[in-house]
């Protein structure tokens, strides 16, 4: 979902949540 959003706009949050999925 966030892959697409830049690395700095969700920080590690997205990390955590997408990081796996990546």
């Amino acid at each position: 979902i966030y892959k697409v959003v830049e690395p700095g706009t969700y920080g590690a949050v997205g990390a955590a949540l997408e990081g796996p999925n990546l």
